[in-house]
């Protein structure tokens, strides 16, 4: 007795069976991640705008995703909390400061200086905090000198000939050489020309622990704060660079261009094309238009079968806006504001079309992508022969969240 494998109606040999079912599974679990994160990140509020921003949660090869969004930094850190990321990880970037100082100097300035400086978000190595009875005191310290982003020094008449201290700003230098730790000398009750020859090399303001513009200037150098005003607008006669492709090589501008103005309706798979006919339509070699479709396709926005190209629909949600003369973002909120007023939860790809007269079918599927992939509406595609994105957009409770956030 044998037995007969079948898939969707066809007989398959066993192997095309199981690696179906394992098919299947990958799909369905990448599905399943796609939506558990889209729903997460589309539930934080930015910050900066307090609104919800754009989200888009886009396939990245066979087994990963990738998450896009038009928010802020700060909006970046909650999403990172609520997903799940290390508090540690989000502060790696604090700065950490080694406090080298007098035994004299530190009841009086190291210790208050360290404690104004912790309040101000910067972390400091200091021996009276740092070191335990039976540990070992050079071990200690290498481990903050090791560790630190800013080592600070306080150049007192107490410590400017201490052997001790003097070992320190050693290695604070070879620290700075090296890039791994900036230098800092703080005088107080010194004046410059008291210094080493070495350390007059470098800019140790005064201080004075009693002053707050001086200890908030230290704070603000600490954190990289510049007092340089913002850098303003250029003229408008000079043509800058279209922004939202910055991150984009050229290779990949061009290629993504060529798919965007080359279809006809703004859907996945138009077009269908072969390498060559991109190295033929662009000014780029073969080898510059395959580094363009290699960083289109990690990127998720093209696909390849038997050595033809298409386009995802995440490709005219990226690149619409650049390369045709449309608004994708502003007609997919006109679009969702019709839906949301309709008091209807379906509408047929014909009927929303038609309350849109003057949009050509390029732009309406264009606005329909952005919608889909912002997963605002529920879409449904039949095989009915026409190329629309959506054959049926449905309203859900995210198109009135997406109504709301552009408001």
């Amino acid at each position: 007795m044998g037995f007969e494998y079948r898939r969707n109606g066809r007989r398959v040999s066993h192997r095309a069976f199981f690696d179906g079912i394992k098919k299947d599974m990958v799909e369905k679990a990448m599905t399943t991640i796609e939506d558990k994160y889209h729903a997460i990140a589309s539930s934080v509020v930015d910050p900066a705008t307090g609104k919800h921003p754009e989200v888009i949660v886009r396939r990245n090869g066979k087994e990963s995703v990738v998450l896009t969004t038009n928010g802020s930094q700060e909006f970046a850190q909650l999403l990172e909390r609520r997903m799940g990321v290390a508090v540690e990880t989000l502060n790696a970037n604090r700065p950490n400061i080694y406090l080298a100082h007098a035994s004299e100097d530190k009841r009086d300035l190291a210790e208050p200086l360290a404690r104004q400086l912790i309040a101000q978000g910067i972390n400091v190595w200091l021996d009276k905090w740092e070191i335990r009875y039976g540990d070992s005191l050079r071990q200690k310290m290498d481990e903050g000198l090791s560790n630190c982003s800013h080592f600070v020094v306080l150049l007192t008449p107490n410590s400017i000939g201490k052997n001790w201290v003097n070992s320190e700003i050693d290695a604070g230098f070879m620290a700075d050489v090296e890039g791994r730790a900036k230098f800092i000398g703080i005088r107080v009750g010194l004046g410059v020309d008291e210094l080493t020859p070495l350390l007059r090399t470098k800019m140790c303001p005064d201080l004075n622990l009693e002053n707050e513009e001086e200890i908030q200037a230290l704070v603000d150098q600490v954190h990289g704060v510049s007092d340089k005003p913002e850098l303003g607008p250029p003229p408008k006669y000079i043509q800058t660079k279209k922004t939202g492709l910055e991150g984009w090589s050229k290779e990949a501008q061009a290629v993504a261009k060529f798919f965007v103005e080359k279809s006809k309706h703004g859907i996945r798979s138009d077009p269908i094309v072969e390498m060559a006919d991109i190295v033929a339509a662009i000014d780029l070699d073969e080898d510059g238009v395959r580094v363009g479709v290699l960083d289109l396709t990690d990127a998720g926005l093209l696909k390849s079968d038997y050595g033809s190209l298409y386009p995802t629909t995440g490709m005219f949600v990226e690149f619409d806006r650049h390369f045709m003369d449309l608004d994708s973002r502003a007609d997919a909120l006109a679009l969702a504001k019709y839906i949301v007023d309709s008091k209807r939860r379906d509408h047929d790809a014909d009927e929303l079309k038609a309350a849109f007269p003057d949009w050509s079918l390029r732009r309406f599927n264009s606005a329909i992508n952005v919608l889909d992939e912002t997963k605002s509406v529920e879409t449904h595609r039949f095989m009915d022969g026409k190329f629309y994105a959506a054959s049926l957009i449905c309203k859900t409770d995210s198109t009135l969240r997406f109504v709301r956030r552009h408001d």
